[in-house]
């Protein structure tokens, strides 16, 4: 699923723009709009050099001076910001408005239901938006600044009392996050930070900065606010003293599991860490944590993994099991477990002797000869006989590994079992007469499995095409070798996932996907539109549909013209014209690369 689809899914409910009273996005004139929050009126028109933004700004500040609503006001000037950086358009003011109600409304800022493509200027309005929740908003986003630099399994954001640290239940995120959408938003956007009103912001953009000194982490570790100290503990760049120091802060036990989580922490402190837990801290039941957080970091010694091996919780020894810097002793002594949890991991690590996958693939769990199954590179002998195996999951296992040969794959292919068979079936260098015999197999898995193979024959995916299971016939619907009777009797199906997948076909003809252009579904209708086969004709006609998603779709299809791309990179939403400038940069690039490659080799 695309993010515009996905955005369509996200997209909050409707509402008013500004609250109250309102007109939000009624057009005035030739290139202006009007909102009105809370009573107060704000126009915003195009400039002279094409961006939109707030036009009678000096009017608003009169207000404000009068004593008028300055929420209302800077709301105002926030949905400016955005069209100014932009990062929206004059028709995405009355759902940027509906996300800062929804900002604002929200117990957690990470709740608010705010769409993909607006999130960016959720975020560039909140730099001007005074509220503590556009607060809120933007200490939380800064924090993904320094997500890569954090373990797996670790909360985003700053470290509120939102973002705890489970292992069974990790905690929610933005599906969004991580993204580098929040470096592009401009010098503007960063000067509006360095000159916030609350201070907490200005503390957080400096603390997030991947380039902040290290004597200037340390003087931010001074600060009151524990999201800054968090981000403190989480910068690659803090010294080793800082962070002693933030760990032994009384009651704040989560800066202890940050520093633990920090993957370019010095490995003294990670090595103090594990020492000094039991003395240092009062972590009660949660001190497993921290022994789960250093085994999952990628910078903790070897010498704290053999530690840990010796005396740490099931959880925790199948990460060290995992852990790269893992040395041998250590896998001897976990691969010798009573769990087969702690094994597995074994037979899957890259350092693990041959000796000892040898052991681990006669291991009496099947889970843990699976693990070894899966590796590449076994020693002679080993893959051949887990391809025997009893168990069908180390059978299934062995028929997916890369380095499987051609007599194996043909005794696998005639396994009794159907979960080795789907494995066969979709591996890529399977013999096609092997592949043929399986587009009559018995097991409708085995025969949807192969239906999604782009190497299956098209002798195999004809007889698939005309398959009496309907999940079948859909895994076929969209190979490219599929019959083109089969993609016109998909595409008029009652079935949306066979509608769909003609629309995706690349071989699907130009007047069947023009039919399937104007689909009840907008999954079907918007897939059709992507599709490089579209006709002109219909690209040109859905280009001016209301339904921005169908005009996003236009802007995403490569066989667009320049001239409808360009006509599009001056839409109304950023989901549109930021999609079209994309394309139009790509089409520009590639127009220049020969010539600059013969520049090069002149």
């Amino acid at each position: 699923m695309s993010a515009a689809e996905e955005a369509k899914q996200k997209s909050p409910s409707a509402g008013a723009a500004g609250g109250g009273p309102s007109v939000p996005g009624a057009p005035v004139g030739a290139g202006r709009r009007v909102v009105v929050c809370d009573g107060v009126r704000g126009v915003f028109a195009r400039r002279a050099d094409g961006r939109w933004g707030l036009a009678n700004g000096a009017e608003l500040a009169v207000l404000e001076g009068l004593g008028g609503p300055s929420e209302a006001i800077s709301r105002l000037r926030g949905l400016g910001a955005a069209l100014e950086a932009a990062v929206a358009g004059p028709g995405d003011l009355v759902a940027l408005g509906r996300c800062l109600r929804g900002l604002e409304s929200s117990v957690e800022v990470y709740a608010a239901r705010v769409p993909v493509y607006l999130v960016a200027a959720v975020t560039a309005a909140c730099a001007r938006w005074d509220h503590p929740r556009a607060s809120d908003w933007l200490c939380w986003v800064l924090a993904s600044r320094l997500e890569g630099n954090l373990s797996a399994g670790s909360g985003v954001g700053p470290g509120w009392l939102g973002w705890d640290i489970e292992y069974f239940d990790s905690p929610r995120r933005a599906w969004w996050n991580g993204c580098g959408w929040l470096e592009g938003l401009g010098d503007g956007f960063w000067g509006q930070l360095a000159h916030h009103r609350d201070e907490r912001v200005r503390l957080a953009a400096e603390a997030s900065d991947p380039g902040t000194s290290p004597a200037r982490l340390a003087e931010l570790a001074e600060t009151p606010f524990s999201e800054v100290a968090d981000l403190v503990c989480s910068h690659p760049r803090t010294p080793a003293r800082t962070m002693k120091n933030l760990c032994r802060v009384p009651g704040e036990n989560r800066f202890v599991w940050r520093t633990a989580q920090n993957n370019s922490a010095d490995p003294s402190v990670l090595r103090w860490l594990a020492n000094g837990q039991h003395r240092r801290w009062n972590l009660g039941a949660a001190e497993w944590r921290l022994l789960w957080l250093l085994a999952l970091n990628a910078n903790t010694p070897r010498d704290v993994l053999g530690r840990l091996s010796r005396g740490a919780d099931s959880p925790v020894l199948s990460w060290v099991a995992g852990h790269p810097s893992a040395g041998q002793r250590t896998l001897e002594r976990l691969a010798r477990h009573n769990r087969w949890q702690v094994r597995r991991p074994v037979g899957w690590h890259p350092s693990a002797s041959d000796r000892l996958i040898a052991r681990l693939a006669e291991d009496k769990r099947r889970e843990v000869r699976a693990a070894v199954a899966e590796r590449r590179d076994l020693p002679d002998g080993v893959l051949d006989h887990l391809a025997g195996d009893r168990s069908l999951v180390v059978r299934a296992s062995a028929a997916a590994n890369p380095d499987l040969c051609e007599r194996l794959v043909r005794r696998l292919a005639q396994d009794p079992h159907p979960g080795v068979r789907r494995e066969i079936a979709r591996r890529q260098d399977t013999p096609e007469d092997a592949l043929v015999s399986l587009a009559a197999d018995p097991d409708r898995g085995v025969r949807a499995a192969l239906g999604e193979n782009p190497s299956a024959p098209p002798e195999a995916v004809a007889l698939l095409a005309g398959d009496t299971d309907n999940r079948v016939r859909t895994a076929v619907s969209y190979h490219p070798e599929a019959p083109v009777g089969a993609i016109r009797r998909f595409a008029r199906s009652k079935d949306g996932w066979l509608r769909w997948g003609a629309a995706a076909n690349p071989s699907t003809p130009p007047e069947v996907l023009e039919a399937l252009a104007d689909d009840s579904d907008t999954d079907v209708r918007d897939t059709a539109v992507r599709n490089p086969n579209q006709d002109q004709a219909v690209l040109e006609r859905l280009a001016q549909h209301h339904d921005k998603f169908a005009r996003h779709a236009v802007a995403e299809n490569s066989a667009a013209s320049d001239r409808l791309i360009a006509r599009l990179a001056q839409d109304d939403c950023v989901v549109v014209f930021a999609a079209a400038a994309e394309a139009l940069a790509e089409r520009r690039a590639q127009n220049t690369a020969p010539t600059t490659a013969r520049g090069a080799a002149a």
